[in-house]
């Protein structure tokens, strides 16, 4: 037992509440094993290992505390062991033991580090089980610790996820105003004293306009982040043209691509309809032609291009950049990732350019991918469905 104990112990965190109800199931020859919450005057079976469907149990499923084992174990009117339901008074008439043909149980709570319930892990057989031990309550409590204390890091991760998405939304929606204040002033002092500033002056001008504009850019991203995780964002269905969309993003960047020394091709001969929102979807184009620009050397080109292939809208953008190295494109489109390249260079950015992308294009019912190697640039290509 303690071996199979030490496995559930170093099993992957995403894996370990499974592991650890089939090695119960396995170890005690039971039939079942599940995990159950109390919730009011409800217990919910929430994970189930084994043969549930012949106890009448599924994931979801709902009993009345009433009708429930586990509760007659926690408040000490049946011990963690039945050896025999059908002989035992207090479970014997309740409709799980008829319906389910419930010959043992074991059970344990299992509890969090406060000492609070959090629910059980059980074990069911048709078979009436005399030989039951102390020592196999004691290996099923062992197991509903380590399940505890996995569930509490869960809980933890889910609410400190929440807690940093709600400072978020209210950190950027607190920057965007003086940002937005900042923008108009340094354009006013253009247009009011652009004359009468020196070389200098005007240098540091630009200077400033251009890092708010960076600014408002990560607030804008971290804004949409805030909002998608909370589920604000609009879910807009209207017909929109992604090429018109695409070539608007390209006519608008290709100035400052221009200046930077790089050529931006852009192939659209028609229509490509789908349905969507607009500004969603202009802003996946902008980060993907914008990062194609940021990331491609001087005199090299960026080709963008819009079609229908297989019944499905696809656009294409490609650099002539570095290339992404192998084991960072599992994780481009994680929040917050950057590259070694990205995060040494000026003006790399949060790391949420490509994580929008992606969630534009799920949003959409579609992808993205990327096909990229060293010195040879990346190719992204979106798939979405048309209309």
């Amino acid at each position: 037992m303690l071996d199979r104990l030490a496995e559930v112990a170093h099993e992957d965190p995403e894996r370990l509440v499974e592991r650890a109800l089939a090695t119960a199931r396995e170890v005690l020859d039971m039939d079942v094993a599940y995990i159950s919450e109390i919730a009011g005057s409800r217990q919910v079976f929430t994970r189930t290992d084994g043969n549930a469907g012949s106890f009448a149990i599924e994931d979801g499923k709902v009993v009345p505390l009433d009708q429930s084992f586990c509760q007659r174990m926690l408040d000490g009117r049946i011990g963690n062991v039945v050896h025999d339901a059908r002989a035992e008074p207090e479970v014997a008439q309740l409709a799980h033991t008829r319906v389910g043909n419930v010959g043992s149980y074991i059970g344990v709570p299992i509890e969090y580090s406060d000492g609070r319930v959090r629910g059980t892990l059980c074990c069911l057989s048709h078979e009436a089980k005399g030989q039951l031990a102390d020592q196999e309550v004691r290996f099923v409590e062992l197991l509903a610790q380590l399940v505890g204390d996995e569930l509490e890091r869960l809980e933890l991760r889910t609410e400190a996820d929440r807690l940093k998405d709600d400072f978020l939304a209210l950190t950027t929606h607190d920057l965007k105003s003086p940002l937005t204040a900042i923008q108009g002033y340094v354009s006013l002092l253009r247009d009011a004293e652009g004359d009468r500033l020196s070389e200098d002056g005007g240098d540091m001008l630009d200077a400033v306009g251009r890092n708010v504009k960076r600014l408002d850019r990560l607030v804008s991203q971290l804004l949409w982040v805030a909002q998608s995780q909370a589920g604000r964002l609009p879910e807009a269905h209207a017909p929109v043209d992604l090429a018109a969309v695409v070539g608007e993003t390209v006519s608008g960047i290709r100035p400052s691509a221009e200046a930077a020394g790089l050529t931006i091709e852009f192939d659209a001969p028609d229509p490509v309809m789908i349905a969507g929102d607009r500004d969603q979807l202009s802003r996946l184009a902008d980060n993907l032609v914008s990062n194609a620009v940021k990331y491609s050397s001087h005199g090299g080109a960026v080709r963008v291009s819009v079609h229908t292939s297989g019944g499905a809208a696809r656009l294409t953008v490609a650099d002539s950049g570095a290339g992404i190295a192998p084991e960072d494109q599992s994780r481009l489109f994680e929040r917050f990732f950057r590259t070694d390249d990205a995060r040494a260079g000026e003006g790399g950015g949060a790391g949420l350019g490509l994580w929008i992308v992606r969630d534009v294009a799920e949003r959409h019912g579609g992808s993205v991918a990327v096909e990229s190697g060293l010195g040879v640039g990346s190719t992204f290509t979106v798939v979405l469905p048309t209309a």
